[in-house]
């Protein structure tokens, strides 16, 4: 049986993932889908049911758990849940979805920072704890974006320059540190599209860089690739969005389901529409 995690699946992409894999799987799989509310993330997974009920696969399963990555104690009951639960190398891929994304007016730099804190350093701690939990041939995704190619925003925010310019996680952390420092100072302001969100997806891109060159040399093959699902509409990329969310989907599926080896070139890439991209 293969173990699948799914962070932040109650809703937009991560649930439309959720039941896309739930809906296609055939072999024999069990789903977690985590959310930070045990009452949406429940519902959810009814719904994802129901709307399955027909075609999924009897030997695909789903199951909830609390998770805020955000929270250091929340992060570390649930690898100690998925440890005890399912055993040591148990876990086969793990989609890094849960995000934040606020354009509201950020005058104390708490946005920033709580920005900064969910989509980089909350997704990197529970990464890291999960790690030796990795299955030989596992894999790690990490959802992007590369809106900042689609508006004009500085150098800095750009996806190119972390993945050019980071090859060390303390390096990485240092930057995103300094970010959330200088909009408490009201040197950023959180306009759109959000530097602290551009900045924070574009360290993700950098650190899935990193930990494949890290792991590269050690006892398991272990995949780690970013991926940007393009702007979709959902809660977070709002009704303006251009793409549907089976659309948004479609990558992060892809590197869910793909041959290993056939991604495994590509270990520490950045994907777009099911292909790497060259930044």
């Amino acid at each position: 049986m293969q173990l699948i995690i799914i962070t932040g699946a109650n809703r937009g992409l991560g649930y439309a993932l959720l039941k896309q894999l739930t809906l296609r799987l055939k072999t024999p799989t069990k789903i977690i889908a985590t959310s930070r509310d045990a009452n949406q993330g429940k519902t959810a997974i009814d719904s994802v049911l129901e709307a399955t009920q027909a075609k999924r696969s009897k030997d695909t399963t789903l199951e909830h758990c609390l998770l805020d990555i955000t929270d250091k104690g929340s992060i570390t009951n649930f690898v100690s849940h998925i440890k005890t639960t399912y055993g040591p190398d148990c876990v086969n891929v793990l989609v890094n979805n849960a995000g934040f994304l606020s354009s509201d007016e950020d005058s104390t730099g708490s946005i920033t920072e709580k920005t900064i804190n969910t989509n980089y350093f909350g997704t990197s701690n529970l990464t890291t704890e999960l790690s030796s939990l990795f299955a030989n041939n596992s894999r790690v995704i990490f959802l992007s974006s590369t809106l900042c190619k689609a508006v004009k925003v500085p150098d800095e925010f750009q996806l190119s320059y972390y993945y050019n310019n980071y090859t060390t996680k303390e390096a990485i952390d240092i930057n995103q540190l300094e970010i959330i420092e200088e909009a408490k100072k009201g040197l950023i302001q959180n306009t759109f599209p959000s530097p602290a969100y551009l900045s924070s997806k574009g360290a993700l891109v950098a650190l899935a860089k990193v930990l494949a060159e890290k792991f590269k040399a050690g006892p398991k093959c272990i995949l780690f690739v970013s991926c940007c699902p393009g702007w979709v509409r959902t809660d977070m990329g709002g009704p303006s969005a251009p793409l549907s969310i089976e659309v948004g989907i479609k990558t992060p599926y892809y590197l869910v389901t793909d041959d290993f080896d056939h991604l495994y070139q590509y270990n520490g890439k950045l994907f777009t529409n099911c292909t790497v991209n060259n930044l």
